[in-house]
């Protein structure tokens, strides 16, 4: 008698939801859940097929979503309970964490199954560490690093090149600034991030001003805080440009932020966004960082590649390696 045998699953973790990243590029709209999918379809099962959701029968995905709640004062076991219930789940072989090191640290902690990681930089020594990738088997199996911290230095020297020499002639609403310098640039970064204290210090290092913005005074994410953030950059630190942290809660937020960046309040400020998913409002505007569809893409990949391994037997989950993200930028 043939059995049918159960259809495994990848447990999908975010702190944002599965809308984030909505965008479109030459005509088409995804998201990053979707480019993510796209890359999962790419990697051959041992039966030849591919681990093709879309196409149905041979591999499902297990969602759950934060919606950008987390780290807050009523939400912090959010991200727990959704690795916790995957955890649980038979079918579930392996856990995909996204949207941060704040899914990361849930997966680090609570997770019983192999997993990877988008992370928005290593975790910091006075923070958490993530599993020992030569554990045998391992948990912690790789994923994607974008180093963002680190690509702050850059976004401020764009920023004070566009603010020396003006917006685009095609939309002239920042005039060319002779005196700008790194310090008239303010980083925008929220508390409730897991890299902020070093987003921050590495920031500082350099002299330069920063506001926490994002929650409110509960300590919950909140875009309601927005414009209180980009007033206080502007008028207390004396801002002329700013840098927007690649916090999740900003990404998944991004439209609110970019609509009160638009406002009339700071139409002679330069931002620099951390990808080219925040859609900037105004020819001022710049980003630079990763290609998250790229990124997305690429993990997806990486777990067909680890579903293929542990649905083989014996050798089980191996570590796919942390691959460091590509860095670009371009204006709006």
């Amino acid at each position: 008698m043939e059995i049918d045998m159960p259809t495994p699953a990848i447990g999908y973790v975010t702190s944002g939801n599965l809308d984030s990243g909505r965008f479109t590029v030459s005509g088409a709209m995804k998201t990053f859940y979707d480019k993510f999918k796209d890359g999962l379809v790419t990697v051959d099962s041992p039966d030849g097929t591919k681990w093709n959701p879309a196409q149905g029968g041979n591999v499902e995905i297990e969602t759950r979503s934060a919606d950008g709640d987390y780290d807050a004062q009523d939400s912090r076991q959010t991200l727990n309970n959704h690795v916790n219930d995957l955890n649980g789940d038979r079918d579930v072989k392996l856990i995909v964490a996204v949207g941060g090191l704040v899914s990361a640290f849930a997966a680090t902690k609570h997770s019983t199954k192999p997993f990877l990681v988008i992370i928005g930089q290593v975790p910091a020594t006075d923070d958490f560490a993530l599993p020992d990738p030569t554990a045998m088997p391992p948990t912690y199996c790789g994923g994607i690093n974008l180093n963002s911290p680190a690509a702050n230095r850059e976004r401020n020297k764009r920023v004070v090149a566009r603010l020396l020499a003006g917006s685009p002639q095609a939309n002239p609403i920042v005039p060319a600034d002779s005196s700008a310098q790194a310090k008239d640039v303010c980083l925008i970064f929220n508390e409730n991030a897991r890299m902020t204290k070093a987003e921050r210090n590495i920031w500082k290092s350099y002299g330069w001003p920063a506001v926490a913005g994002g929650s409110d005074v509960e300590g919950d994410n909140d875009e309601e805080d927005f414009e209180r953030a980009l007033k206080k950059a502007k008028r207390r630190k004396k801002a002329k440009g700013i840098v927007v942290s690649a916090d999740p809660f900003f990404q998944h937020k991004q439209q609110e932020f970019t609509q009160t960046a638009a406002k009339n309040a700071f139409d002679q400020m330069v931002f620099c966004y951390p990808s080219k998913y925040f859609g900037g409002k105004s020819k001022r505007d710049i980003w630079y960082g990763p290609d998250l569809w790229v990124v997305y893409e690429k993990l997806g990949a990486k777990a067909g590649q680890l579903l293929t391994e542990i649905a083989k037997g014996g050798g089980g989950p191996k570590f796919m390696g942390l691959d460091d993200a590509d860095l670009t930028g371009a204006d709006f």
